[in-house]
This record gives C-alpha cells, sequence and structure tokens, in this order.
C-alpha cells in the first residue's frame, strides 16, 4: 500500500521551491547591488579569483563596445553603398549575446566568492555589523 504524504508537503513544496528561488533571486540582486566594494574585497581576499573577474569584465565591455560601433558602421555602409551591409548586425548583435555572457561569467564570480565565503556584502551583514538576514525562524 502507498505511504501516506503528510499535510501539506505536496501542495506546499512548488509554492516553497518558488520563494526559495525569489528570495535567492533578491539575495543575489543585492549582492551585485554592492559590485564595487565586493570587487576590492575579492581582490584583498584572493587575487586569483579576482583576476578571472577583472577579464571576464574586460572581455564583456569590449565584445558590447564593438558590438555598437559596428551597429554605426552597419548602418552607414548600408545606407551609402549597398543594404547587404545590413547583414553584419549578425555579427553585431553575436557579439554583443557574447558580452551579455561574459558578464555574466562575471557576475558569478562575485556570487560564488560571497557562498564560498571569501567577502561578505553588507546587504548580508547590515551596515552596523548586525546581521540583515534573519538567521532563525520564529514561529
Amino acid at each position: 500500500m502507498p505511504r501516506p504524504v503528510p499535510e501539506g508537503t505536496a501542495t506546499a513544496n512548488p509554492e516553497r521551491e518558488r520563494g526559495e528561488r525569489l528570495v535567492a533571486g533578491l539575495a543575489v540582486r543585492d549582492i551585485l547591488g554592492e559590485t564595487r566594494q565586493l570587487r576590492t574585497k575579492l581582490l584583498i581576499a584572493s587575487y586569483d579569483l579576482f583576476n578571472e573577474y577583472d577579464r571576464a569584465v574586460g572581455e564583456a565591455e569590449f565584445r558590447k563596445n564593438v558590438a555598437y560601433a559596428l551597429v554605426g558602421l552597419t548602418a552607414t555602409l548600408s545606407w551609402l553603398q549597398s543594404p547587404w551591409w545590413a547583414l553584419l548586425l549578425i555579427v553585431s548583435a553575436r557579439l554583443y549575446v557574447a558580452g551579455v555572457g561574459s558578464e555574466r561569467a562575471a557576475n558569478d564570480v562575485i556570487v560564488q566568492a560571497v557562498v564560498a565565503g571569501l567577502i561578505t556584502p553588507l546587504s548580508i551583514t547590515g551596515a552596523a555589523g548586525v546581521p540583515a538576514v534573519p538567521t532563525g525562524r520564529s514561529q
């Protein structure tokens, strides 16, 4: 015979998972809002990890800026020469998407450094050193 499912677990799990994902998303957003301070903390805590972050940020900025310039060049060439030059927009879009991917990789480095405990953002500890996130649950 099948075992009875405890009351509330079968229906609450999808809602709980969605809530946990929402809380995690909000925490990541708060962490990434402090990128300038966390970048300095990461440099002090782990130089190698900071180099990985800095490389990803540099790649993202380069690719996105080249994509912007290529859009301008494509528009000019399409207007002055031939509409076939508009096909360069595909290259520009691909460069921009690659830049966004590199930016995401840089953000992942920051978030993983926080998860690993190498750096601690103010959104978690609070400005006065008191935890901003409750550690225990009151019933």
